[in-house]
Formats: structure tokens, C-alpha cells, sequence
């Protein structure tokens, strides 16, 4: 993952998640950040076009964690997903563009 410099700010409108040192090997940030989206859309306190999250509300959730080795497995599996699902993408953009070449291809025939 990579950020370009200078390139954002840290505000009311984002935060920053990192992990203390002494916690780093009891939870993988990746995992987290599955996990976090459930609690995350409990501390969303107006719903219209730009919500407003509540980091007090945020700050106060329970958030129960697993074992690290599994929260590792879970991550590995989900990175597997990613890629499996765009590579279904791809080919279901291939398949239609297929598909479109041979109805053109058909329509030319018959006129």
C-alpha cells in the first residue's frame, strides 16, 4: 500500500488507525479493518450524503479480538477473495465484449 506524500490531511473527515508497538502482535490492522466496518457504522451519527462519524462513540466500543495467527488466516483468505473476484471481473468484462462482437458480427451477416 502506498500514500503519497502531502497528498492528505488528517481532520474531522479522517483518521489515521495504527497499532501501539506492544500490541502488534496480538492484532493484524488488516483484520481490524474488516472487523471495524460493523462497529464503524454503529458511530455514523447523520446518514445524509456526508456522514458524521463520531470517534467518542468509536472510542467507547468493545471490539472483541481472536487468536493473531487467525486473524492472519482470515486476512490471507480475503486477499484470495480480492483476486478471485477481479479476476471474475475481467472476465466477465471479456465475456461481454465477446458476446457484443458476435451479435455485430451476426447482425453484419444478415444485412
Amino acid at each position: 500500500m502506498f500514500i503519497d506524500k502531502g497528498a492528505f490531511t488528517i481532520n474531522d473527515h479522517a483518521y489515521v488507525l495504527s497499532v501501539k508497538p506492544e500490541y502488534k502482535e496480538y492484532v493484524d490492522l488488516e483484520w481490524f479493518s474488516y472487523v471495524c466496518e460493523k462497529y464503524t457504522k454503529n458511530c455514523v451519527t447523520s446518514k445524509d450524503s456526508n456522514g458524521t462519524f463520531n470517534k467518542e462513540i468509536f472510542l467507547k466500543e468493545q471490539i472483541e479480538l481472536i487468536d493473531y495467527e487467525m486473524q492472519k488466516q482470515i486476512v490471507k483468505k480475503k486477499r484470495s477473495l480480492h483476486v478471485i473476484q477481479a479476476k471474475l471481473k475481467c472476465f466477465i468484462a471479456v465475456l461481454g465484449k465477446t458476446e457484443n462482437s458476435v451479435s455485430v458480427e451476426i447482425r453484419a451477416d444478415r444485412y
